[in-house]
């Protein structure tokens, strides 16, 4: 039984997949900010008028989602009645071609896929297992853990950034959502600058600037969580990923590793030094994968 939705978003988006969009779904009205595009449609509901109906609503745009989904909260309706049309053509991209035994990676660097295979060659079903993930940035988009999301993983998700706090909860619902900062120490406060690309903020002024060649754009207090604190949250945790801009090889060293060890634990260490390698080993890890960017560790079992 296809899902019934109203599409909120009549754009360029939507008028280019429409046909995909009525074939999937069971479109039951048609509603945006742009009340001037009512007469087109037959069924347009009003956005103040979405409140009082319980159907859920498909966000199409290929470039405001972010904008759509704040609006719309504004406007009261629940984050949990509301899906991304692009999010949705990724999660069905990834079922399609893991039924062929082959991951549609959406990672930056394809690290997802490095997961996905190290699973397979410990022969362990990637369906529901439990994740942590600690600077999200966009749920679906050069994630590493959005494939686990989508086989019905169980996870906790920490972003710093709250601009995108929203959308991770939209995309990645009945997870644990954190909007805090990883450190040392869980209950403190500490700067963090908003950069203008959000994928680049951090509680480090240079790793926006200098390192990255980004701009601050504002300094807000947020509230810190330390990576312990996290891991405790879920048992069996079988993948790690930590991107926590400028934090990430600190975050390494701060795991109680005689109490936590996740399987798998893929870090934005950037290429990582002998100092790196022998720390992790000693904590029972082995270098499995290395970019520029991103290792991956696997647990010795």
């Amino acid at each position: 039984m296809k899902k019934a939705v109203i599409v909120y978003g009549l754009g360029y988006e939507y008028r280019k997949s429409e046909k995909m969009i009525h074939e999937l779904f069971d479109v039951k009205g048609y509603s945006d900010i742009n009340e001037d595009k009512s007469g087109d449609f037959n069924g347009f509901i009003p956005v103040e008028e979405l409140t009082e109906s319980d159907i859920e609503i498909l966000i199409v745009s290929s470039r405001y989602t972010m904008e759509m989904i704040h609006e719309l909260r504004l406007k009261g309706v629940l984050l949990s009645r509301m899906h991304v049309w692009l999010e949705e053509l990724k999660k069905r991209q990834i079922l399609s071609y893991l039924e062929k035994d082959a991951l549609f990676a959406q990672a930056q660097f394809g690290e997802d896929y490095v997961i996905w295979s190290l699973l397979k060659e410990y022969g362990i079903d990637p369906t529901g297992l439990n994740y942590v993930e600690l600077g999200v940035c966009n749920p679906y988009r050069c994630s590493n853990t959005y494939f686990l999301h989508v086989l019905g993983g169980k996870g906790v998700l920490v972003e710093a950034d709250p601009r995108n706090i929203e959308l991770i909860e939209v995309v990645r619902k009945n997870q644990i959502v954190l909007n805090k900062a990883i450190a040392e120490r869980s209950g403190e406060k500490v700067k963090f600058y908003l950069s203008d690309k959000s994928s680049l903020s951090s509680m480090f002024p240079a790793n926006i600037t200098q390192i990255n060649h980004g701009s601050i754009q504002e300094e807000i207090m947020i509230d810190t969580i330390s990576i312990n604190d996290v891991l405790g949250m879920l048992d069996d945790i079988t993948v790690l990923s930590v991107d926590v801009e400028g934090y990430d090889i600190q975050a390494l060293k701060d795991i109680d590793y005689k109490k936590y060890h996740p399987l798998i634990i893929c870090a934005e260490t950037g290429r990582p030094c002998d100092d790196l390698i022998d720390f992790m080993r000693e904590g029972g890890y082995n270098l499995r994968f290395c970019n520029t960017s991103n290792t991956i560790w696997t647990y010795s079992l």
